[in-house]
């Protein structure tokens, strides 16, 4: 083989090899193409799940503050409020003179009332009441103290003003009714 016939190899061989490389070259572009295409679509889907991300975070806080709000409505400290509702209706409870004068006639009877013991009884059945209560009713009336004189009268001044009653109530449950017992103790 001569030198030229070498070199005409040499350069086919070469031109196969370029073409290969050239070849190669272009799968790797497109790959690489693709590639960029994919981080691309990856990247969108990013940031769209990042936005969905933050509108769920401020959903949840919106929740989480409602929450808060209906926990304490519920079960926080009760005081007496007043909470603006349309479904709510509003009562008049007056307040005019006829209101107070009512009060404070009510009031004027309670006190000028000179009785040791009031009973208030409301029945809820139309039964007779057991030998039990009976006995206690009586006990009670029973061991209501009477005054001595000598606690109504003082000895250098004379008869001692009643000035009012000192009063104990007791709430008394028996299954068909309850009663309210008032006693009241004369203070001179």
């Amino acid at each position: 083989m001569t030198e030229l016939e070498l070199l005409k190899q040499e350069n086919a061989r070469l031109q196969a090899d370029g073409q290969q490389k050239s070849a190669l070259l272009e799968q790797k572009a497109a790959l690489l193409a693709q590639q960029t295409a994919i981080l691309e679509q990856n990247n969108a889907m990013l940031a769209e799940q990042s936005a969905t991300i933050a509108k769920q975070e401020v959903k949840l806080e919106a929740q989480q503050l409602e929450i808060n709000r209906l926990l304490q409505q519920a079960f926080g400290r009760r005081s007496e409020r007043y909470l603006e509702s349309p479904q709510q209706s509003k009562l008049d409870f007056g307040g005019g003179p006829e209101v107070t004068d009512g009060l404070q006639q009510a009031v004027d009877e309670n006190q000028s009332d000179d009785t040791v013991e009031d009973v208030v009884t409301v029945p809820a059945h139309d039964q007779r009441p057991k030998k039990k209560e009976e006995r206690r009713k009586k006990k009670r009336s029973d061991s209501l103290p009477d005054l001595p004189d000598n606690d109504t009268v003082c000895d250098t001044h004379g008869d001692k003003t009643l000035i009012g009653y000192d009063t104990t109530e007791r709430l008394t449950y028996t299954p068909p009714k309850l009663e309210i017992i008032v006693t009241k103790y004369p203070k001179y």
